[in-house]
């Protein structure tokens, strides 16, 4: 985060961490996260490091039931990825704010505020710019 106080690690599906740089430990796991990869490099965190937003991809998990040895039934998973999408999470609680598809989405906070702007495609040769005004979900400190 800006502030240093924050950092946030992601490895593979269902890995992703917010790090308080203070202490070392790990913050409220961020919900909806089980079955997903985080791309925290593409996102960024408020000035305070109270949130996040970052991009990543869903997975959907099917179980099968198929034939094993002995005429035993074996249960097998099978992930597949979703679609891609932007989220955005308090980090003191974990809790998922806001969550909708990134296509040709780009995004940044504004670093005095809990304010974030998104950029997306508008139509073939348009862009247009959306403000979200974060203030009213972040706890007060």
């Amino acid at each position: 985060s800006p502030d240093g106080r924050r950092l946030v690690l992601a490895h593979g599906i269902g890995r992703a961490l917010v790090i308080d740089a203070d202490t070392g430990k790990a913050l409220p796991a961020l919900e909806g996260t089980q079955r997903a990869r985080l791309h925290p490099d593409d996102g960024c965190l408020t000035g305070d490091g109270r949130l996040l937003v970052s991009f990543g991809e869903t997975f959907r998990v099917t179980t099968t039931t198929r034939p094993g040895p002995g005429g035993k039934d074996v249960e097998q998973e099978s992930w597949s990825a979703g679609e891609g999408v932007v989220s955005v999470w308090n980090t003191q609680t974990g809790k998922a704010l806001k969550t909708w598809k990134a296509g040709g989405v780009r995004v940044a906070f504004c670093p005095t505020r809990p304010l974030l702007a998104v950029v997306e495609a508008n139509g073939e040769t348009e862009v247009r710019v959306g403000f979200w005004d974060f203030a009213a979900e972040v706890e007060k400190k």
